[in-house]
């Protein structure tokens, strides 16, 4: 159960946010925690967090916000693989 984690290091942040991804990605020697969903509009939503200061990026590297945001468009196909 990832909920106390996501809990504690998002706070509020996160909070309305159905949670459909959560990855582990090292870039450029460091290791990020890659977050996605969907908001209560159904809007797709990311985040990534850099796991050695345990904070939300604001301007994280794109080719993790695009890999985030390609997981999370294709949840469905990575569940329905066998």
């Amino acid at each position: 159960d990832f909920a106390p984690w996501l809990d504690l290091v998002s706070g509020r942040l996160i909070e309305d946010v159905d949670v459909v991804l959560i990855a582990v990605a090292r870039y450029r020697d460091r290791w990020f925690a890659l977050l996605g969903g969907y908001s209560p509009k159904g809007r797709p939503m990311t985040g990534v967090l850099d796991m050695q200061t345990s904070r939300f990026l604001v301007n994280p590297p794109r080719l993790l916000t695009r890999l985030a945001r390609d997981l999370v468009e294709n949840t469905d196909l990575v569940e329905n693989t066998p």
